[in-house]
C-alpha cells in the first residue's frame, strides 16, 4: 500500500540538484519564477526545467510529457525535499510530514525498503505530534511504515503498525472505505507470513466485499481474490 499525501511549500528552501544552463532563461515552467531548477522528466530543453517542489506540487507527474516522476532522480529529489524542509520548518510541519511520507512512497516503489522505513518513521514522528496518533494523516503514514517493515522482513513490527492503521483509518473513513480495505489486504499478507492463515483469510474476505463495490478498485479485487486462492 503506497498511500500518497500531497503538500505545497516554498521552493526557496529546496536545494539545487541540477543547476540550469547559465545561458537558458532562469524560469520554472510550472510557476514562472527564477531559482534552482531540475529536469526530472522526458522533456528536453528549458521546457523541462522546474523547481523541485513544483514537481511535488504537480503530484510528481509532468503535465506535458505525462511521465510520472519515478526512478533514481525522484529518489534523490524526494529525499532532498524532505531533508531541506525539515531543516527549514521543523519535524512537525505539515509540509515536512508530507515530504517524508512521499519519500517513503517513492522508496517503496523502488524496493528500497530500509530507506522507506526511515522516511516513514520520520513522517510518523511528525504526524503524531502535529495531528495526534488517531488522525487519518497518521493512519496513512502508519500504513506505509507497515508496508516498509514487511519489505525488510520485520513481520511482527509490520503487523503492529498495520493494525494501528486499520483502527485509525476505520475510525476516520469507515469500514466500507477502499483505503481501509487496502490496509486489510496488506495486513493479510503479513499475517500469512506469520502463519496466521485464518486471520489473513478473514481480512481478505472483507477486503473483497469492499473492492467489489467500485469499478475502479478491480485490480485490488483481483489481487485479493488471488491471495485468497493461495490460502485454500
Amino acid at each position: 500500500l503506497w498511500l500518497r499525501v500531497h503538500s505545497r511549500f516554498s521552493h526557496a528552501v529546496v536545494p539545487a540538484m541540477q543547476q540550469e544552463d547559465p545561458g537558458a532563461p532562469a524560469d520554472c515552467r510550472i510557476c514562472g519564477e527564477a531559482g534552482n531548477l531540475v529536469s526530472p522528466c522526458s522533456c528536453r530543453g528549458t521546457i523541462g526545467m522546474v523547481h523541485a517542489d513544483c514537481v511535488v506540487r504537480e503530484d510528481w507527474r509532468c503535465s506535458i510529457c505525462r511521465k510520472e516522476m519515478t526512478g533514481d532522480v525522484c529518489l534523490v529529489l524526494g529525499s532532498a525535499v524532505a531533508q531541506a524542509l525539515e531543516v527549514a520548518l521543523g519535524t512537525g510541519h505539515p509540509a515536512v510530514i508530507c515530504a517524508h511520507n512521499r519519500d517513503a512512497t517513492l522508496r517503496l516503489g523502488a524496493g528500497q525498503y530500509a530507506g522507506a522505513v526511515t522516511a516513514a518513521e520520520r513522517a510518523l514522528a511528525g504526524a503524531e505530534v502535529a495531528y495526534g496518533p488517531k488522525d487519518s494523516e497518521a493512519g496513512c503514514v502508519l500504513a506505509n511504515l507497515g508496508a516498509a517493515l514487511q519489505g525488510v522482513g520485520r513481520h511482527g513490527d509490520a503487523a503492529h503498525h498495520l493494525e494501528r492503521a486499520v483502527v485509525v483509518l476505520t475510525s476516520a473513513c469507515g469500514e466500507r472505505h477502499h483505503t481501509v480495505a487496502m490496509v486489510w489486504q496488506n495486513l493479510a499478507g503479513v499475517y500469512q507470513g506469520l502463519g496466521r492463515r485464518e486471520a489473513a483469510r478473514e481480512l481478505l474476505q472483507r477486503a473483497v466485499k469492499v473492492f467489489a463495490l467500485r469499478s475502479w478498485t478491480q485490480p485490488q479485487l483481483e489481487r485479493a481474490r488471488q491471495q485468497l486462492a493461495r490460502l485454500d
